[in-house]
């Protein structure tokens, strides 16, 4: 059989516990599972205390040993304590572990018996659930609607700030607890809500406690009720939200609610409803209103009906309605007995009033509003209404533009708002349609009074030109013919000597006895008569006399039809050739053609006696005469005929003056006419203005042989003549305008494009002088400006010249110090100078004066030169002429010398960049033919051949032909007898055929290629010379860049090598150490059998 005490021992090390055995606080006794639990050997457990692997104090801060201590108490009390323990193993990791304590009495000993099980993975489990319910509280926490959460019996679990916020009570108060606890803030008693009825759905009992459920998707419900104790003294509106809560198995764990108030919307809501239908009601009335102001008959009707239906619809305590005239606002009508008395006033009020609501809104065409008149700035009183407290006014706006304002007043603070504002604005938008239609109205029928008499008024006109028609037509009718005589069956013509106009006047028939006259009426004015002598064989019947009537009415008519037939075609041939004399003056570009062509046309279609143009001259004070008809015209221009624009005895310049068509029907008893020896036979005159625009160019003066001959259809036709020939006029003159810009355009072009082209000075001055406009210019001189070291003009230089056939120019290079050449202060300037005559300007000094007589300059211009903004020279326009410089000749040198200025200091700046480029080259040169020196410095051999035994290096002794071509720096091309190539040249019996190209790098020799060929019948071809240039030109790149790496790397060798030692010695502390390490390091970069460094002041070291 088994030991007891060797089973009992058995069963204490196969143990699944951890178990210890303690002894006066040591471990005597361990099992294999109490080291496996502490991650170290059995030995290291024997002998240790529990406080050796205990920190001093535990998670709930309790001291260690202390709390040991009690727990041995509690044994040796005969009870075995269970309690969480916190060691800390020899890997420094934390273990938690449930520790029972009992007491173990073996042999008559006692011991303490540690049972030890291992609970970190439920500790760790713990503290995160806590974590995570922490969380989920810390997440009601901070929504900001009152929250609160129960579990299925009905106990609240959360409760955050919000809700503690809105019923203030704390969380602590009311957590744990159930019997709808909760419901209390809400209701003030205990009663199932909205997160009951999530969790029991089917309860009728609670969902009849809402009016409104929304079933937000089958976990929640959102409610909106009113809550007699929540939140605010009388109870609030409230949104709610229930959901339900799940969980980890998906089980229904309680339900959470979120209520939020919305009282505010709620009454904003009820607000905005209210708002409707009082806007809806205002509306109804507004329109009432504006229909019964539409039907008003006139505006004083419209103003009173406005205001006092505004008054008494609106209760307002005053009502004004103004209009806007002028930049004044006119009260129009005021509403209310005290308002009546403003009116009557006559009260105006100018927009830039200050401190005026009413002239305010016009000037700001937008309404005022002040809810309070007593704490506006400035003071709003108004005397008329002493109680105002509160003034809105409204601009009426038609179309953007102000007619007036409507202004109302109530007498109560804060009495008026927006509301009120939106209103009258409509009902302003109202009025100002119903101002606008009753003024259109009253328009409409002022103008049908106004067109009734002109209707009236044209009738009468017309009465008039029928009347001066046949006047006219009886006085330009060249037969004298006034009617006609039948009698003895024999047709005789009336003449105007014969004839008596007055109605029922007999023709001279010589019996009167039996005359039946009958006048001929045209819209009541008489023509003339039909008078038939009666026939006592067959008198006249009562039935003919009514046939003589009706007949008499209808050759009336016929007569009247015929007369306007012949006129509208006399003015239709009039038009005919208006329109053809101008379209051939529109073809005419030329100026004294074109008027020549007009007169001429002028005089033959319209048959004159004469025509002629004057025009006007260029003072404005003269009428000079440009072209005349036929042979009397043209000899009347050759002898200069003019007529000043004041003379009073004439009919042209009356006509330039008055700039109206002037006729004279009888210049022989017309005192303003001015007789012409020449034109003796004129009778009539009739001169028109040529104008276009309001510019007057001359006058057309057209004249007959016949007096009486001119009407007033004559002056429009010949006006729309002259119009006609005024355009084409300018249209020639603009063309030969064009012409001549354009002209100078070309040149100034052209000249421009040569200064651009030009390859030294001499070539810009010679551009200037083709690009000017001025024949009498003969020299012209660029100078330079030679300034000192502060920028202070010393000197001028001539640095190019031109001059004329026949003149001579100041030579390039000639230099006027300004100390002994004043001419050169007129140089320096910011602005061109031109002078037309040197000796009458007083800008010329007397020495410059002197100055320019010897270099014989009689008008000079001086055209600044200017790069940036430092003058650098100045081109001189030199004549020794006078000449009187215009703006148009003066265009094309100032918009030339800007560019030759530009030109001047590229053509500075180019050959400074040239100089420096070539210095540039220079010394890159220099430093290729050192760099390759230094290089083959290095290299053992100077070169390498290929022969039949390989490649082979070359001896520093040159052949001739290398030399030859090194010399030279061309390819050296030797025949096989020894002739030179093209290329080069060689000279040399026993040479065989040779081909040698320099390698180059910037046209300085590196080395040379060549090719030596044992064919004592070589030739070289050209492609083959081209092949070996190329691969030549290759080569010295290749070896260039070559060599160009081979420096790279080298310097970077070198600035490895220094950045080593540099951290070498910035590693050493000690001044000994840097030396040692700087002469270790320069041995052993440099490879030198010695190096030496030595400390000392100059005067050691020399004596040394």
């Amino acid at each position: 059989m088994t030991n007891p005490q060797t089973l009992s021992r058995l069963q204490f090390e196969k143990a699944g516990t951890a178990l210890l055995v303690i002894q006066h606080e040591q471990i005597i006794d361990a099992n294999d599972s109490a080291a496996r639990l502490f991650n170290c050997p059995l030995d290291d457990l024997i002998g240790q205390r529990l406080l050796d692997f205990s920190p001093e104090t535990q998670p709930d801060g309790q001291n260690s040993a202390e709390l040991l201590q009690e727990y041995k108490n509690l044994v040796a009390d005969g009870h075995s304590p269970r309690f969480e323990w916190e060691f800390n193993r020899q890997s420094g990791q934390t273990l938690f572990t449930q520790v029972i304590l009992s007491n173990l009495t073996f042999e008559g000993q006692d011991y303490l018996q540690a049972e030890l099980t291992d609970i970190s993975a439920f500790k760790i489990g713990r503290q995160l659930l806590a974590d995570s319910e922490q969380r989920s509280l810390d997440l009601i926490n901070f929504l900001p609607d009152a929250t609160f959460a129960i579990d299925t019996n009905g106990t609240l679990i959360a409760w955050n700030r919000a809700m503690e916020r809105a019923t203030g009570i704390k969380a602590a108060d009311v957590l744990g607890k159930g019997d709808y606890e909760y419901a209390l803030p809400f209701y003030g008693q205990r009663r199932p809500v909205l997160v009951n009825l999530v969790l029991e759905p089917a309860n009728e009992i609670v969902r009849n406690y809402y009016s409104y459920l929304e079933e937000e998707d089958e976990h929640s419900l959102v409610t909106e009720v009113f809550t007699p104790y929540f939140v605010r003294p009388g109870g609030a509106y409230v949104w709610a939200k229930a959901s339900r809560l799940y969980n980890a198995n998906g089980e229904v764990a309680g339900a959470i609610e979120t209520v939020r108030d919305i009282t505010d919307r709620k009454m904003l809501e009820q607000q905005i409803q209210e708002s409707f239908d009082r806007r809806e009601q205002q509306i109804q009335i507004t329109t009432e209103i504006a229909q019964q102001i539409m039907a008003a008959p006139s505006l004083n009707e419209l103003f009173d009906r406005a205001v006092n239906l505004v008054h008494s619809h609106f209760g307002y305590y005053g009502v004004q309605l103004y209009t806007l005239n002028d930049d004044v606002l006119n009260l129009e009508q005021s509403a209310g007995d005290t308002g009546r008395m403003i009116p009557a006033a006559h009260h105006t009020l100018p927009v830039t009033t200050p401190h005026s609501l009413v002239a305010k809104a016009a000037a700001g065409k937008l309404p005022v509003l002040v809810p309070d008149v007593l704490q506006e700035s400035g003071g709003l009183s108004n005397p008329p209404l002493p109680k105002t407290r509160a003034e809105l006014a409204v601009p009426i706006l038609l179309r953007g533009q102000v007619l007036g304002v409507l202004v109302v007043q109530s007498d109560k603070t804060g009495g008026l708002s927006m509301e009120d504002q939106i209103l009258l604005a409509g009902l302003c938008g109202q009025i100002a349609s119903a101002m606008e239609n009753t003024r259109l109205i009253a328009y409409h029928t002022r103008a049908e009074a106004e067109l009734k008499a002109h209707v009236q008024e044209l009738n009468t006109l017309q009465r008039m030109l029928r009347r001066e028609g046949w006047q006219t037509y009886q006085i330009t009718k060249t037969d004298n013919v006034q009617g006609f005589h039948f009698s003895d069956d024999r047709l005789k013509p009336i003449y105007a000597d014969e004839f008596d106009p007055r109605p029922g006047s007999p023709a001279q028939s010589g019996n009167t006895s039996k005359l039946s006259s009958h006048p001929l009426v045209i819209a009541g004015d008489v023509i003339g008569s039909v008078d038939v002598l009666d026939n006592p064989e067959h008198p006249l019947t009562a039935k003919d006399r009514a046939f003589l009537a009706a007949i008499t009415e209808q050759i009336s008519e016929a007569l009247e039809r015929a007369r306007l037939l012949e006129q509208a075609h006399k003015r239709a041939t009039e038009l005919e050739t208006v329109a053809q004399v101008g379209t051939v003056a529109s073809t005419v570009l030329k100026t004294d053609e074109l008027l020549q062509t007009v007169v001429d046309l002028t005089k033959s279609r319209f048959e004159l006696y004469h025509a002629h143009i004057y025009l006007l001259n260029a003072t404005g004070d003269t009428l000079v005469l440009a072209a005349g008809a036929g042979k009397t015209g043209k000899t009347m221009v050759k002898q200069g005929w003019s007529i000043p624009l004041d003379r009073t005895d004439s009919i042209v310049a009356q006509a330039a003056r008055t700039r109206t068509g002037v006729i004279f029907n009888n210049v022989q008893s017309a005192p303003e006419f001015l007789p012409n020896p020449l034109l003796p036979n004129t009778r009539s005159e009739l001169a028109v203005p040529m104008l276009v625009g309001n510019r007057l160019l001359g006058v057309l003066d057209v004249q007959s042989d016949v007096v009486d001959y001119f009407t007033e259809d004559n002056l429009r036709i010949h006006s729309t003549l002259a119009a006609q020939v005024a355009v084409a006029l300018q249209n020639a003159s603009l063309y030969q305008e064009t012409q001549t810009t354009l002209s100078e355009m070309e040149s100034l072009y052209n000249a421009s494009r040569r200064i651009n082209e030009a390859t030294d000075l001499q070539e810009i001055v010679a551009a200037v002088a083709e690009g000017g406009s001025v024949p009498v210019v003969d020299r012209i001189l660029l100078v330079y400006f030679e300034y000192n070291a502060i920028e202070e003009l010393e000197s001028i230089v001539v640095a190019a010249n031109w001059e004329a056939a026949g003149k001579s120019a100041t030579s390039v290079g000639t230099r006027y110090p300004k100390h002994v050449f004043p001419v050169v202060n007129l140089l320096q300037r910011a602005e061109p100078l031109f002078v037309d005559d040197i000796q009458n300007d007083p800008r010329i000094d007397l020495t410059t004066l002197d100055t320019f007589y010897r270099l014989n300059i009689r008008s000079l211009a001086v055209l600044p030169l200017w790069a940036g903004r430092r003058q650098i020279g100045a081109l001189l326009l030199e004549s020794a002429e006078v000449h009187q410089y215009t703006e148009r000749q003066m265009a094309p040198y100032i918009s030339l010398a800007s560019q030759v200025g530009v030109a001047v200091e590229n053509r500075r700046l180019l050959e400074e960049t040239q100089r420096a480029l070539a210095e540039v080259e220079a010394v890159q040169r220099r430093y290729t033919v050192q760099a390759w020196q230094s290089y083959e410095k290095r290299d053992a051999a100077p070169g390498y051949q290929h022969v039949r035994q390989g490649v082979l290096p070359l001896n520093n002794e040159l052949p001739p032909e290398v030399a030859q071509a090194i010399a030279s720096k061309k390819t050296t091309v030797i025949s096989s007898a020894g002739a030179p190539a093209t290329h080069g040249s060689a000279s040399s019996d026993a040479a065989r055929a040779s081909l040698i190209v320099p390698l180059k790098v910037r046209n300085e020799i590196i080395g040379v290629l060549g090719l030596q060929e044992a064919d004592q019948d070589r030739e070289w071809t050209p492609e083959e010379i081209a092949l070996v240039e190329a691969v030549a030109e290759q080569m010295a790149l290749a070896a260039e860049n070559l060599r160009l790496l081979d420096e790279t790397q080298r310097a970077a060798w070198r600035d490895q090598i220094v950045s080593e030692s540099t951290t070498q010695l910035w590693s050493s502390a000690e001044i000994e150490d840097v030396m040692k390490t700087a002469v270790t390091q320069l041995a052993d970069k440099l490879g030198a059998s010695e190096v030496v460094i030595r400390l000392g002041t100059e005067e050691q070291l020399l004596d040394d």
